[in-house]
C-alpha cells in the first residue's frame, strides 16, 4: 500500500508540472507584432499574377523572403517561375508585395538592390544582419543603387564599395556579401529597415557548378528598426 500511494503521488507531481508547463508555454506564446498578425515561423505565400515567392516571419520583426520572382505567363514546367521574367522585381517592405506603383525596394536587371531617391535613403553597414541595431557606422549611397561588390578571382568583398554580390567571371556564379547590410530609410515618415540579401537562386543555392540558370529568385531578410 505504502508503494502503491507513493507512486500516486509521483504521477500526481508529474502531472502537476506537466501542467505548469503548458501553462507557461501559453503564457510565453509569440505576441502579435503589428505585422500582418503573423507568430514566429508562420509562412504566406506571396503569389499573384505577376508574383512568386514566400515570406516566413523568423524573429520579432524580422522577416525572410524566398524564391522572390516577377514576371508574366504561366510556365507549363516549372510552377515556381513565369513564362517570360520581368526586367525589374518591386518589393513593399510593409505590404508585402510591390509592383512599380507601390514598392520601397526593386531589384533591377543588373540585379542591383535600388531604392527611389526621391522617397528614400540607402546605406550600407559593414556587419552581418545579426549585429546591426541601428543605423550608427553605415555609409549613404547617394545613387540609392547597390550592384556587384567584386569579381573573382579576388573573392574578397570590397568593405568601401556598396555592392551586395561578388561575381565569379569564371563559373559566373554570384555570392552574396554575407557581412554587408543596408539601412533603408523612408524620407517622409523617418521609418528605417535594416536589409540583407542572402541569395538570387531559386532555393537559395545555384543549380550547377558552373552557369547556374535558377535566376533570379531573390532570398532576403529585413527588420524594421524603429
Amino acid at each position: 500500500m505504502k508503494k502503491q500511494l507513493t507512486n500516486i503521488a509521483l504521477l500526481a507531481a508529474v502531472t502537476i508540472m506537466a501542467f505548469s508547463c503548458s501553462k507557461n508555454d501559453s503564457n510565453t506564446s509569440i505576441p502579435d507584432n503589428g505585422d500582418n498578425g503573423m507568430s514566429i515561423g508562420d509562412t504566406i505565400s506571396l503569389d499573384n499574377s505577376y508574383t512568386k515567392g514566400y515570406l516566413t516571419l523568423i524573429a520579432e520583426k524580422t522577416f525572410y523572403v524566398g524564391n522572390f520572382t516577377q514576371g508574366t505567363g504561366v510556365n507549363t514546367t516549372d510552377t515556381f517561375a513565369f513564362a517570360t521574367k520581368n526586367a525589374n522585381f518591386y518589393y513593399s517592405l510593409s505590404g508585402f508585395k510591390g509592383d512599380s506603383t507601390d514598392y520601397d525596394i526593386s531589384f533591377n536587371k543588373s540585379y542591383a538592390l535600388t531604392v527611389d531617391t526621391s522617397k528614400y535613403k540607402l546605406a550600407f553597414i559593414n556587419k552581418s544582419f545579426e549585429d546591426v541595431t541601428d543605423t550608427t557606422g553605415g555609409t549613404f549611397i547617394p545613387t540609392g543603387l547597390a550592384g556587384m561588390n567584386n569579381t573573382y578571382p579576388s573573392n574578397d568583398s570590397v568593405p568601401t564599395a556598396s555592392g551586395w554580390y561578388i561575381y565569379n567571371a569564371t563559373t559566373h556564379i554570384v555570392q552574396a556579401y554575407s557581412t554587408r547590410t543596408y539601412i533603408i530609410t523612408n524620407k517622409s515618415t523617418g521609418d528605417y529597415y535594416k536589409f540583407h540579401i542572402v541569395s538570387m537562386y531559386s532555393g537559395g543555392q545555384p543549380n550547377a557548378a558552373t552557369a547556374a540558370l535558377n535566376f533570379p529568385y531573390y532570398h532576403f531578410e529585413y527588420m524594421k528598426l524603429n
